[in-house]
Formats: C-alpha cells, structure tokens, sequence
C-alpha cells in the first residue's frame, strides 16, 4: 500500500461522508462492486483515472482538488439507488 493511494483514499472517504453518500451509492454510479470501493478508501488499490474521474464528478470536485486533499464539495444532485 502507498500512502499516495492511502491519501487519496482517506480524502475520498472524506468527501463521500460530506456529500452523504454510501460506499453503496458509490458503487452503484460507478457500475463496480461496494467491495472495490471500500478496498479504495483504505488505499489497497486504485481506480484506472476515468472511473476517478466519474467519482470526482459524483462529489462535485476536480481531480486536482481530490489530489490536493481538498474537504469542500459540490455534490450531483441525483437519487442513487
């Protein structure tokens, strides 16, 4: 584990709690299983860069403020099921 993933993972695991989103609803925008996002958030791996990109919009961030540890969102407006 690196602690560029254990960063980034701690960051959006920040963001997700802020925009009220679940590792479930997460999932299920991204079309992968809850368990890659839960591996993703303890920094056990990372996401190939366009699903970390679908990930920053789901939050209503740029990449760079994902990278830069930002803690302000701007979440989608959108029902998750």
């Amino acid at each position: 584990m690196t602690k560029h993933f254990t960063d980034l993972g701690k960051t959006l695991k920040l963001l997700s709690e802020q925009s009220n989103f679940t590792q479930s609803n997460i999932a299920s925008f991204l079309g992968v299983d809850q368990s890659l996002i839960l591996k993703f958030e303890k920094g056990e791996g990372g996401f190939a860069s366009e699903m970390l990109e679908r990930y920053a919009c789901l939050l209503g961030v740029q990449m760079s403020d994902i990278h830069g540890g930002t803690t302000g969102v701007k979440p989608l407006s959108l029902e998750l099921s």
